[in-house]
């Protein structure tokens, strides 16, 4: 902190006016000063600060507009993600419909084969008996 400009000769002065010897009034006036320049800010020293806090508050505004960059990108990158697990799933259940459509045409068949021969063995047993 820099000094703070504090009047202790006028202090003093007043000091004894008030009935304090002279040198109670010094070493009070000393006393104050020094106290006053230990623990009072000036306004040089809230302007650097102020300048310091302006200059983290401006790295704290790149570092989030850098953030949202980034999480604008990954956001992007996910969707085509979803994307492309979209279009595969869709892929997916195709081909699933199709392969049930010829198990089930197979199925039709082997039944169709089935009671054909069902019925021709059931003629030949017919004729036989």
């Amino acid at each position: 902190m820099a000094a703070t400009t504090f009047d202790t000769l006028t202090y003093a002065k007043l000091l004894q006016e008030a009935g304090f010897t002279a040198q109670q009034a010094e070493a009070q006036a000393e006393a104050l000063r020094s106290v006053v320049d230990q623990n009072l800010a000036t306004k040089q020293d809230l302007k650097e600060m102020e300048t310091r806090l302006d200059h983290k508050i401006e790295l704290v505004r790149r570092d989030m507009k850098d953030m949202e960059s980034r999480t604008e990108v990954r956001l992007k990158e996910l969707d085509a993600k979803i994307e492309l697990l979209r279009h595969d799933t869709k892929e997916m259940e195709t081909r699933l419909v199709l392969k049930m459509e010829l198990m089930r045409r197979d199925t039709i068949i082997w039944l169709g084969g089935i009671i054909v021969a069902a019925t021709a063995a059931l003629a030949v047993l017919m004729k036989v008996l």
